[in-house]
């Protein structure tokens, strides 16, 4: 099982690092409301995430019951890793369906991953719906 944690400034002074040892962040998005520093920390991260020159093994994001507010910060987190190179495989665990993945559309179409994984989710054809693209024109998809 990977650590996840809630708290997304776990790993802002692990992305400043100048290092190529490859890190893994898990993000645990379980909240029904979310608080305006979570969301800020949320798009911190994926602001820092798409700042970085350390590699990203895997993002794992683990979902539970989460509200309209964390969908919103978890948007903007999605729009802040747009650009984001240093990826390379991204896990959605849990409560995921379209309206998650969709926050992810910009990141997906634009990145290289090399893996993609869906592990207990609530996902079904209209969200793969959404991921055609990146299947029908990455070459780099294991």
């Amino acid at each position: 099982m990977p650590f996840v944690t809630k708290k997304p400034s776990y790993y802002f002074s692990a992305l400043e690092d100048d290092t190529t040892e490859p890190l893994h962040v898990g993000l645990y998005l379980a909240e029904s409301s979310i608080n305006d520093e979570r969301a800020n920390d949320l798009m911190s991260l994926g602001r820092a995430i798409r700042q970085t020159s350390r590699p990203i093994r895997c993002l794992w994001l683990r979902f539970r019951d989460g509200g309209e507010s964390l969908l919103e910060a978890f948007g903007a987190f999605g729009e802040e890793l747009i650009g984001a190179a240093t990826i390379q495989s991204l896990v959605f665990e849990g409560k995921v369906g379209t309206a998650e993945v969709g926050c992810l559309r910009g990141f997906l179409t634009q990145n290289e991953l090399r893996g993609l994984q869906f592990r207990r989710t609530d996902a079904d054809a209209s969200t793969f719906t959404i991921l055609r693209p990146l299947f029908s024109y990455s070459t780099h998809i294991k």
